[in-house]
């Protein structure tokens, strides 16, 4: 008596290899979500420095050419942000003084400043 074995062919893929290939699918998804949030929140964070530096630079062109001698602190609301802008004077030497401001929102702070000869001390 011979026995016969008959193996059928499949022609598609087995549950588990379905079920691995989805999960190493995922993975790769979740690792691209997260790379994107963290390319959002890095964009945010220069854009707000980069407002801050406008605005600093800004007040730094206003200051000299008004040539006043009271700087007053402000605060402005720009772009969903809060930025606060204060003014310091500083005397180095021979009628030259270093003006410097100061821009700071929620932690962070941003300052720049520059050497002028024809301002006056507060």
């Amino acid at each position: 008596m011979k026995i016969k074995i008959c193996i059928k062919k499949s022609s598609g893929f087995s549950i588990i290899e379905i079920l691995f290939a989805i999960t190493i699918f995922s993975f790769g998804l979740t690792a691209l979500m997260k790379t994107q949030q963290i390319a959002n929140a890095t964009i945010k964070s220069y854009q707000k420095k980069f407002c801050a530096l406008l605005l600093a630079q800004q007040c730094l062109e206003s200051a000299i050419s008004s040539k006043s001698k009271v700087l007053t602190d402000y605060e402005i609301y720009q772009n969903k942000t809060l930025y606060k802008i204060s003014f310091e004077n500083q005397f180095v030497m021979n009628n030259t003084y270093e003006l410097t401001v100061i821009v700071q929102w929620k932690n962070k702070k941003f300052s720049i400043s520059k050497r002028i000869n024809s301002i006056v001390k507060q």
